[in-house]
């Protein structure tokens, strides 16, 4: 049951909160009361510490409670959401997962942020495998951050350790790795 209030949680905070008429901060927290009262129309019974142990569950950390709001750290795509990310020079090699099908189209065009605010890497083919695999057969991206860096593109890091830049040019992509 976790892994759809999880769903929706995600929603709200990265995609929803401004279309619900939900009070959202320009750092992405929304009080925890509001979140609460929104989940509890799904789930009735849905209480504080089940959100709470929701957030302490989540294996890709995407969510943070501070003083009594809660935010997703990453993934926005409401442009009223400015989180201050932390400037990094990033591991001379990252990850980003995809399908075949994605694949087919940033061979062309690089991976591009889409609606979201950042393109998302990660340091492990794991983690980078787990987002390909949503959507079919995963191929992992090999990112060349080292020429990046030497080419002036900003990287930054979420609080829960995603790696994030605003789009990655087809010729930073030298290897992919496809997962059977």
């Amino acid at each position: 049951m976790y892994d759809q209030q999880s769903k929706a949680l995600s929603f709200i905070l990265r995609h929803g909160a401004e279309k619900m008429k939900i009070q959202i901060s320009k750092t992405g927290y929304v009080k925890i009361e509001t979140i609460l009262a929104e989940l509890q129309k799904r789930w009735p019974n849905f209480t504080q510490s089940d959100l709470e142990k929701l957030v302490e569950q989540d294996e890709k950390g995407r969510y943070t409670i501070d003083r009594g709001s809660i935010r997703a750290n990453q993934g926005h795509s409401m442009e009223c959401v400015k989180i201050p990310f932390r400037r990094c020079v990033p591991p001379v090699i990252l990850y980003h997962g995809t399908d075949e099908e994605g694949y087919k189209g940033i061979q062309k065009t690089g991976i591009q942020r889409m609606k979201r605010h950042h393109v998302h890497l990660t340091d492990d083919t794991k983690t980078a495998s787990s987002v390909g695999i949503r959507r079919g057969s995963p191929v992992i991206l090999k990112i060349d951050t080292r020429n990046m860096v030497a080419d002036g593109v900003e990287f930054l890091q979420s609080d829960n350790g995603v790696w994030l830049t605003e789009f990655i040019s087809p010729k930073y992509l030298p290897d992919i790795t496809r997962e059977n």
